[in-house]
C-alpha cells in the first residue's frame, strides 16, 4: 500500500494530485492537510490544520497504517505573501510566509522521515518549489527567497540520505505557472507595488496558465517511480 501525505489539498495542485491518485491507484491511501475542507472519498482522510501556526505544526504527526509498504510526503501548501517591495511589506505577512513556505516544510520533512525510518520502508518527498527561486522578482522577495530555501534544503537532505544510505528520495519541483488561487492573488495585487502585474493578467487572458489537473500526472510520476529521475531540482517542463 502506498500511503501519501499531501499538504494544501483544499484546492490547486494539492487537490488535483490527491484526486489523481484516488482515480488511478485503487490501493493508495491519501491523508490531506489543509485549513479548509477538501473533498470526500473512502480512501482520503482530511486533517484540518493551519501549518503556518507554530502550535498546530508541532502537533502534526504521521501515522502509517498497517500494510503501508511505501510512503510519500508532498509539501505543497504555500503562500505568495504580501505583494509589496521590501520596506513596504507587512511584517506579520512576512513571518507567516516564512513559517508556512519554509518552516513547515522543514518540520514536516523531519517528522515524516522519523516515522518512515522507524517503519523501515522506502519513501519519497516532493517539495513544491517555483521558478521564482532562481530569479529576482520585485515585490516577491520573501516568496523567491522561501523557494530558494526549499530547493537548497531539499538538496542538503538528499546529500544526507546519500551519506547514510537512506531509503528516501527527495525532489524539489518547479511546476510552472499554474492556474491556482495564488494566481488570483497576484492579479489582484496593486500594479503600483508590482511591476510585472500586467504580465500575469496577460497570461490568464491568453490562456497560457497550466491547470492543476495537467501537472498532477507528472508529479505523480515522481512519487510512483522515483528511481526514474535523477537529481533533486526538477522543472516539470523538462519531464
Amino acid at each position: 500500500m502506498h500511503c501519501i501525505f499531501i499538504t494544501g489539498t483544499s484546492s490547486g495542485i494539492g487537490k488535483a494530485l490527491a484526486q489523481h491518485f484516488l482515480e488511478t491507484d485503487e490501493t493508495c491511501q491519501i491523508v490531506g492537510f489543509a485549513r479548509r475542507d477538501a473533498f470526500s472519498h473512502e480512501r482520503y482522510t482530511h486533517i484540518h490544520a493551519d501549518l503556518a501556526n507554530e502550535e498546530v505544526l508541532k502537533q502534526t504527526h504521521f501515522s502509517l497504517p498497517e500494510g503501508c509498504t511505501r510512503a510519500s510526503l508532498v509539501n505543497n501548501a504555500g503562500v505568495i505573501g504580501d505583494i509589496k517591495r521590501i520596506g513596504m511589506a507587512d511584517d506579520d505577512a512576512l513571518l507567516q510566509l516564512s513559517r508556512l513556505n519554509v518552516g513547515a516544510v522543514m518540520v514536516l520533512t523531519n517528522r515524516f522521515l522519523r516515522a518512515v525510518n522507524h517503519a523501515d520502508i522506502p519513501c519519497t518527498i516532493l517539495n513544491i518549489s517555483s521558478g521564482a527561486a532562481n530569479y529576482e522578482i520585485d515585490a516577491w522577495a520573501p516568496y523567491c527567497a522561501s523557494k530558494a530555501a526549499v530547493d537548497h534544503f531539499s538538496r542538503t537532505v538528499a546529500h544526507e540520505q546519500a551519506q547514510t544510505k537512506g531509503k528516501a528520495r527527495i525532489f524539489s519541483v518547479a511546476p510552472g505557472i499554474i492556474d491556482t488561487e495564488m494566481q488570483v492573488e497576484i492579479r489582484s495585487s496593486n500594479p503600483q507595488d508590482f511591476s510585472r502585474h500586467q504580465d500575469f493578467i496577460d497570461l490568464k487572458n491568453k490562456g497560457e496558465l497550466t491547470s492543476p489537473q495537467e501537472v498532477a500526472p507528472k508529479l505523480a510520476q515522481l512519487l510512483t517511480n522515483p528511481s526514474g529521475f535523477e537529481g533533486v531540482n526538477i522543472d516539470v517542463r523538462d519531464m
